[in-house]
């Protein structure tokens, strides 16, 4: 059901509207958010989005610190998650770990007092979960670095131990081998 003429986002220059808002967008993915507003004719929704603007003015005019880092846009990482033999880089699973780690933020600062404070803004996390255990999980298996750990499984631990000896060994050898040529 349309209330308004096919005109009025040309005529209410909806289009300067999104641009502008497009310009204070921290991240592509805030930015692809922002392109992608349209307007809206429930009440419901619309107080919401109102709510969760007037009380995040109230952040910023408070001089209030909230989670913001730019997120990383991990789309194609949940992507490859849902295929079949797909592998994600260390790279790739650092990502996901920074983005978890920024979401631990947005949940911390949600404390009793704020969520009260704050009731639109934590809507926000109404259809979101988070697991703590993932960091770990993602920490237990690389390195701050992206790199595999050794310790990441029992089996890798002895072929990079293995790996090391033969490394040693041959260090050994070319190191004798030098000295005998310079003999």
């Amino acid at each position: 059901m349309r209330l308004f003429p096919a005109s009025a986002y040309q005529q209410l220059e909806f289009d300067r509207v999104v641009e502008r808002l497009v310009s204070h967008c921290r991240g592509e993915w805030a930015k692809a958010c922002a392109r992608e507003i349209r307007t809206h004719n429930q009440i419901d929704h619309i107080r919401l989005a109102l709510g969760q603007t007037q009380e995040f003015k109230w952040l910023l005019d408070q001089g209030l610190a909230f989670p913001t880092e730019e997120p990383l846009s991990i789309l194609r990482e949940l992507q490859l998650l849902g295929l079949s033999g797909a592998v994600l880089t260390g790279e790739q699973w650092m990502h996901v770990r920074r983005l978890l780690i920024d979401t631990e933020s947005v949940y911390r600062w949600f404390n009793p007092e704020r969520k009260i404070a704050y009731p639109s803004l934590v809507t926000v996390l109404s259809d979101t979960e988070y697991e703590k255990k993932i960091i770990s999980r993602i920490d237990d298996v690389l390195e701050p670095n992206g790199q595999v750990r050794d310790q990441a499984s029992k089996y890798l631990q002895e072929i990079r131990t293995k790996l090391h000896r033969k490394r040693q060994e041959l260090r050994s050898v070319f190191s004798a081998s030098s000295r005998n040529c310079r003999n």
